[in-house]
């Protein structure tokens, strides 16, 4: 008796034969992923890969991705029922694989997916997926709230509420990085009522621009705040002191800053600058 969906079973039955031809070597993603393109044609399974699409965050788009494979495309079968497949090459699917592929399906509106990861020692692990049980209110897109006071708790939610949803590896696999978590703080801040505009600063050499400091979000009050990406706790400190120097040099009276870890291990960092 298979112990998958259909698809799914076809799907897992193509990985295993795919990792027994490549023997006991660990090799990139993209090697398996191609080698499973080949098994999938052989077989006359369905699929499409690499597709573009919007990343949707509470019903606004916040940016784009690229989701390895669909499974059953509406091209290609007189059934509207297509599958979110996500290849990796790693001995455990973490938590946050599982919540790439989740917004991945959430955004493309597919009921079902999994996370495929390709191990020479842990085999073929799968995870069968779901699209969760979401408000509506986070499919549609959101209304903003009458506009209020900001506060240090409302954005310390924000950068929460995008992590929680988004996940860390997620953001270190999009091509857009931090740019569409950025986005995605932006639209929380936006229907929480808080006001905010990008902010650009020359940086001259003898009167001559030579480069420019962005900051994302710039409020009424003369404070600020920056999202960055981190891979180790030395990197708290360093990115600290990069923007105190900064608020200083510009007159930025407080920078806040939310630093996104790269291992689901490592905490969101939250601070004041």
């Amino acid at each position: 008796m298979a112990k998958y969906e259909k698809w799914l079973q076809d799907v897992v039955d193509a990985a295993h034969e795919v990792l027994i031809n490549l023997g006991n070597i660990d090799y990139d993603e993209a090697v398996y992923e191609e080698a499973l393109c080949h098994e999938l044609r052989i077989r006359g399974i369905s699929y499409e890969r690499q597709r573009n699409f919007e990343i949707m965050y509470r019903g606004y788009t916040v940016g784009s991705g690229r989701v390895d494979f669909i499974i059953n495309p509406f091209w290609a079968t007189k059934k509207h029922d297509e599958h979110v497949m996500e290849i990796k090459a790693v001995k455990k699917i973490t938590k946050s694989h599982i919540r790439q592929a989740l917004v991945y399906m959430i955004s493309l509106d597919m009921k079902t997916g999994a996370v495929i990861s390709f191990h020479h020692e842990a085999g073929i692990l799968i995870e069968s997926l779901r699209m969760p049980d979401v408000k509506l209110s986070e499919l549609k897109v959101s209304k903003p709230k009458s506009s209020k006071a900001k506060t240090v708790d409302v954005l310390r939610k924000a950068v929460h509420e995008v992590y929680k949803y988004f996940g860390s590896e997620f953001m270190y696999r999009e091509t857009t990085g931090v740019e569409t978590y950025k986005e995605a703080v932006g639209v929380e801040l936006r229907l929480n009522g808080v006001n905010y505009n990008r902010g650009v600063y020359p940086v001259l050499y003898k009167y001559q621009q030579v480069d420019e400091f962005t900051i994302p979000f710039v409020f009424a009050d003369s404070s600020a705040m920056a999202l960055e990406l981190y891979r180790k706790p030395d990197e708290i400190e360093e990115n600290k002191d990069y923007y105190k120097y900064y608020a200083v040099r510009f007159g930025i009276k407080k920078i806040y800053l939310g630093l996104i870890p790269e291992k689901e291990d490592e905490k969101l960092v939250f601070l004041e600058v």
